[in-house]
């Protein structure tokens, strides 16, 4: 077992490192995305702590775990990308979790700077890996686990169908609007294309700017704080990534404009729905869900197993799906000596998350939408419970002399 402190160590592992990511079907866990997150996206007051778990010679687990410290002097212990995607999580070879669970809770425990706190947030809900962790931990009194933040994530169960018999098994009235707008989109001389090593940054920005666009007035984009930055990471793993086998960027144009970009990530038979942006010109066309059914296309004739829509319980994704998933924020606060500190200075946080839940349980959708614009308004003014602003998470560029990490 080893530990890796900067991307430079991500990458000379990157070959048996995307073997395990692969065997996990968690795509947005492979080393080009974890590298590409600690370079442009991580905190500026963060360590990274990636836990190798080998056996002998063989790498059988990944725990890529990034320090943070805040308050009286927290130590938080999180995974990268959960404001990207759902499906983030410790990774590892099939039938050796336990093994690799032992072996990332002995490091954790065992490390000079010790965790506080152990943030998994947007991990699938029913993931064994916060049981694991807790139960292997090295203490007389075991972390606590708690869940907020429950998010559905509609997914399709594709079985190495092809795509008439995927959708043959959707409603009549959305397998007559999926083909009208097929026929429509072609007929008006509509091109699809997956985004190329060359074009990814260029497809991304236009993404991103669909993205904010269509989000203004409706409530703060997540992408917003960080999105030159996100569009810089992402170019990054095109250029390292197979795009268009892992990276997809499905490209809807007419006429020179670009009508849709939707985002997909990939990996042993897993294809992950990220986020997209439409242009509202192109409305009659119903573009981002043509660009997704062009991706749920193409993996059919992939032959690939499943896709899941992303977190989000939206029309259109339920439409699309046959069957749900979860993700949530899960957290282990470990028994140490700080405790008593550890509990003063998250519980802010937790109660404005279980606020939350109960919100979305019991608020009709507009009345979501007009908090979720207050809450965009107010965010330039200050902070939720136990949040840094995302100007203070900002790390700055990485210079060409090595860094006081480095040294």
């Amino acid at each position: 077992m080893n530990v890796i402190r900067d991307a430079a160590g991500i990458r000379e592992a990157a070959d048996e490192w995307d073997a395990v990511a692969a065997a996990a079907r968690l795509p947005l866990m492979s080393s080009a995305q974890v590298a590409a997150w600690w370079t442009h996206l991580a905190p500026e007051d963060s360590e990274l702590r990636v836990i190798l778990v080998r056996e002998a010679a063989s790498l059988i687990g990944v725990a890529p775990f990034y320090e943070r410290r805040s308050g009286a002097m927290l130590r938080t212990y999180a995974l990268p990308g959960a404001e990207i995607g759902a499906g983030i999580s410790p990774i590892s070879l099939p039938g050796r979790q336990w093994e690799v669970a032992g072996a990332i809770s002995r490091a954790l425990a065992r490390s000079t700077s010790p965790p506080d706190v152990i943030d998994l947030r947007r991990a699938p809900l029913g993931s064994p890996w916060p049981a694991m962790l807790r139960a292997s931990w090295p203490a007389p009194v075991l972390p606590r686990i708690s869940h907020h933040n429950v998010e559905i994530v509609p997914g399709i169960q594709l079985a190495k169908r092809s795509f008439d018999e995927w959708l043959q098994g959707r409603s009549p009235n959305l397998r007559s609007q999926v083909r009208r707008a097929m026929r429509s989109f072609d007929r008006d001389g509509g091109t699809v294309r997956l985004a190329t090593s060359e074009t990814v940054g260029q497809d991304m920005a236009a993404m991103m700017s669909l993205h904010l666009r269509r989000m203004a007035g409706r409530g703060a984009s997540s992408f917003e704080p960080v999105a030159d930055r996100l569009v810089s990471a992402i170019a990054e793993v095109g250029a390292s990534e197979a795009t268009g086998a892992h990276l997809r960027l499905w490209v809807l144009e007419m006429e020179g404009a670009v009508v849709s970009v939707e985002w997909f990530s990939a990996r042993g038979g897993h294809v992950s729905y990220v986020n997209g942006g439409w242009h509202p010109d192109f409305r009659r066309y119903s573009p981002a869900l043509l660009g997704i059914v062009y991706a749920i296309k193409d993996a059919c004739e992939r032959g690939e197993e499943y896709m899941d829509l992303g977190p989000g319980a939206h029309e259109y994704k339920l439409r699309l799906s046959d069957c749900t998933d979860a993700v949530a924020r899960t957290t282990l606060l470990v028994a140490n000596r700080r405790i008593a500190s550890t509990l003063a200075q998250t519980a802010p946080g937790l109660l404005y998350d279980s606020i939350r839940d109960t919100a979305k349980r019991v608020l009709p959708p507009e009345r979501l939408d007009a908090l979720r614009a207050l809450r965009g308004k107010a965010s330039a003014g200050g902070t939720k419970p136990g949040r840094a602003m995302p100007s203070q998470s900002r790390r700055p560029a990485p210079s060409r002399g090595k860094s006081a990490r480095e040294r």
